[in-house]
């Protein structure tokens, strides 16, 4: 379970969020939406650790985030950022396994087996493992690194923008691939600036969030949620 309580996140003299609480349970996907601007990347950002909250805090399984347990906390998360670089890694073979051998990820048996089966789920064509990385699209780049997000198992999820960058094929898939791994046991939290391209409900609680229905992969109200926004 991943939660924040009470956060409020600032950029410079402007306030993006403040008192905002909500909690993502295991076994659930659940996405966070907000226009462009108005800090969801900072949000994401606050939930692993890469930024601090002006106010309130962030739990995993009840336990605070603190800055001296960033390190220990990541090797139970998994992180797609919104802006990406391409790696240096001249193959994607080689790009997929080297993210196999970060620290936060050590203990994990890396299997192309069961890589190709997540790409099969995401849409990704099986030749693309032999291409050079530079070969790839934007979308495509996400993708495979969702795809190792998939093997690792963590127990939070947490992904920018899963659906940047996507056709109309792979934004689908990669709704069913997201409640499928909630339905392993993640907690998957996800932020989105639009979710009318990928066909789903946008529910408007404060304006601002909607999620997924993770028994069923069908895309749901969340209605239920009771989530307090105040923008400044």
């Amino acid at each position: 379970m991943i939660e924040i309580k009470d956060g409020s996140i600032k950029y410079g003299d402007r306030v993006l969020f403040m008192g905002l609480s909500f909690m993502v349970n295991n076994g659930e996907a659940r996405a966070f939406c907000v226009p462009h601007g108005l800090g969801k990347t900072s949000l994401m950002r606050a939930f692993v650790g890469l930024q601090p909250l002006a106010e309130g805090f962030v739990s995993i399984d009840g336990e605070p985030l603190l800055p001296s347990d960033v390190r220990l906390f990541r090797r139970f998360m998994s992180y797609i950022p919104q802006n990406m670089e391409f790696p240096l890694c001249r193959q994607v073979s080689d790009f997929v396994k080297t993210l196999f051998l970060l620290r936060v990820n050590e203990g994990v048996e890396y299997s192309k087996r069961l890589l190709m089966d997540e790409w099969d789920v995401l849409l990704l064509d099986r030749e693309l493992y032999d291409k050079a990385v530079s070969d790839l699209s934007v979308g495509q780049l996400r993708r495979v690194m969702m795809s190792v997000a998939g093997l690792l198992h963590k127990p939070i999820v947490v992904i920018d923008e899963p659906f940047m960058c996507q056709d109309e094929a792979s934004s689908p898939a990669i709704a069913e691939w997201l409640c499928r791994v909630a339905s392993d046991g993640s907690s998957v939290l996800v932020a989105s600036s639009d979710a009318a391209e990928w066909d789903m409900d946008k529910i408007d609680i404060d304006g601002q969030v909607f999620g997924f229905n993770e028994k069923n992969s069908s895309l749901c109200s969340l209605k239920e949620q009771s989530v307090d926004i105040k923008e400044q």
